[in-house]
Parts: structure tokens; sequence; C-alpha cells
């Protein structure tokens, strides 16, 4: 067998460890920074351990070894941890484990939920279970892509609640069909310039403005649309019957491209399971039930978004009652300042 080396031993001597676990972008020490600005190294630690729990593991076939589904790695619908669990791994204090967590969470793209469990007859109160959030994820790790996405309103960039990732296993392995629909562009022409035409508006000229209707070429946001939802149908492909896809793909271009926006692979998966769980003969009109889900998904996000801002302007308010400051940055001149 030939023997292929990079003419570095040390290099080839790397090629057999296989390194696994937990992964870091080297962008997140400028996205997940402390108040000052510096990275906030166990934080940065603490969300590569959580992201390392909600990334789905592979489901094969012993026979042929094909990979046939998708599972998750913890039991309960969020990751169950503690404060001491992630102070004994990374050799940290439990206060300054709390304060990481507690910034991931300012940050958005963790939630921390407090429950009472009952296990083997006897009740533990307090158990720290932390929901996870992989679109904010996106924007910490690739923050020039949000920036420059075009068209992309604030407001639809939802940061929680996002539905977790599913468990089941394959239910159809059918190829689904991936049909896409034209959409309408709008095209601006320069119209015919007359002579002394505009000659009583300052010498302005008139532009003529038209709009071309196409079936050729999609618009920017019905193409993001359907980028979406085809990731979505990938994403469900071979977890759901392939029927129970397409009558939510079919929903979901019903409904306003604005809120499809808000559309990610975990929300669809959600929509599929509910489906799926809820099958007829308790669903009599799938259909009604299906926009049902989206409407609840979506004012769920509202809510939730509503209410982060509500704590930041409460924040804002009590910074500036405390230290007669509008924003981090102007408290943060003031004590460099003293």
């Amino acid at each position: 067998m030939k023997e292929y080396t990079t003419g570095n031993s040390k290099v080839d001597a790397m090629a057999q460890i296989q390194l696994t676990g937990n992964v870091i972008p080297q962008i997140w020490y400028r996205t997940i920074t402390k108040e000052n600005g510096k990275p906030h190294l166990l934080a940065i630690a603490v969300l590569s351990d959580i992201a390392y729990w909600y990334r789905p593991a592979e489901i094969r076939d012993e026979g042929t070894g094909n990979l046939i589904g998708y599972r998750k790695r913890f039991k309960a619908d969020m990751l169950q941890r503690s404060y001491d669990q992630f102070a004994e791994l990374f050799g940290e204090s439990k206060r300054s484990v709390t304060d990481a967590v507690i910034r991931l969470e300012a940050l958005g793209v963790i939630k921390r939920e407090f429950r009472t469990i009952d296990v083997a007859g006897i009740k533990y109160n307090n158990v720290l279970f932390i929901d996870f959030f992989p679109k904010r994820l996106y924007e910490l790790t690739y923050p020039d892509a949000v920036d420059e996405s075009p068209g992309l309103e604030p407001e639809l960039w939802q940061h929680d609640p996002v539905p977790k990732f599913c468990d089941r296993g394959p239910e159809n392995e059918n190829t689904l069909s991936q049909n896409f629909v034209g959409g309408v562009t709008e095209k601006r022409e320069r119209g015919p310039q007359k002579k002394g035409e505009g000659s009583q508006n300052f010498g302005t000229r008139n532009t003529k403005i038209t709009k071309e209707i196409t079936t050729e070429n999609t618009s920017s946001s019905s193409g993001d649309d359907e980028r979406m939802i085809r990731e979505c149908l990938v994403a469900a492909k071979g977890l759901y019957a392939e029927e129970t896809i397409s009558a939510v793909a079919e929903e979901l271009r019903r409904h306003d491209s604005r809120y499809l926006k808000m559309i990610t692979p975990p929300f669809f998966l959600e929509i599929c399971k509910n489906i799926t769980e809820h099958a007829a003969p308790y669903i009599v009109n799938q259909t009604a039930y299906i926009q049902k889900c989206i409407e609840n998904m979506i004012s769920g996000q509202k809510l939730s978004e509503a209410n982060r801002a509500h704590r930041i302007r409460a924040e804002n308010q009590r910074m500036n009652q405390m230290y007669q400051c509008t924003n981090m940055e102007e408290l943060e001149r003031r004590i460099c300042s003293n």
C-alpha cells in the first residue's frame, strides 16, 4: 500500500491522531467578549461544550454502514447541566462559571431554565436546563455574512426560542421532490427625455419607472425563502414521512414572506414532529393544524423578542439611574477617565 507524506514527520504523525470533541471557531474570540471587549475565554469554552451536546449524532445502519438518520445526545428536551459540572470540567470556580453562563444568555445564544424534576420518587428543585439557539450561534460565528445579508429586517432575527432538534428515527427514505416556483422581479428603466420637459420644476428631469413581471428570474426575497425551505427539506429528509414534509413545506410557501425569514430547520422539524405525533385520527384537518403550529411558533418568537427588548430597556434605565449613563460605552469612558 502506497504511503503518502507531507515531507514533515511531525505533520505526518498528526495525520494518525483523530481529534474530536469541542470545537472553538477563531471568530468567537471577537464576538464572545466581556463588557470591556476582551475575549471571554471561559464563556467560549462553556459554549463550545454546549454546542457539542446540541450537535446531532449520526445513526448508521449496522449492516451497510449507511447514514439513516440523526439523534440527539441528551435525554430531555433540553440539555441538563449544573454549574458544578462546568466548574469541574474547566477547573474554574462555580461563581466564574455562573458568570460565564449568564454572559452567554445575555448574548442570546442560550437560555437558562430551572425546573423541578422527579428521580426515583425524589423531587429535585432548581435543576438547570440549557436551551440553545443555533440561529444566534450562526450570527456569532459568521458576523460578516449576517451584516451583508440584503433585505434582512432586524426584527426578524429572533434569538429565542428556537425549537429543539428531534430525536425520532427514520420513517421514510424516499427521495423528496423539490419543485420551486418562479417569482417577480422589478426592473427600472430610464424614460425618454423630452425637450423642455421639467423646465418648470427647476430643471429636474423625470425618470420613468416600469415594473416587468418575469417568470425566468426570482426576486431576492423569494430566492432567500426558497433556499431556507430547501435547507429545511434536506434536514427533514429521512426523519419524517414524505407526505408530512411536503405538506409543511407547502403551507410555509403560502405564508407571509416576511415571516419566512424566521423559519429555520429546527423550526421546520418541530412542526413535522408535532404533525407526526398527532397524526390522524387525532387531527381532522391537517392543513389547519399546520397553520396553527406556524402561527403559534411565530407568536412565541415575537413575545420572546419583546420580553428581551423589555429587559434591555430596564437595564439601560437602571444604568442611567445609578451611573447617569445612557449606554455601556459611556460608562466605560467615565470609569477610564476616573
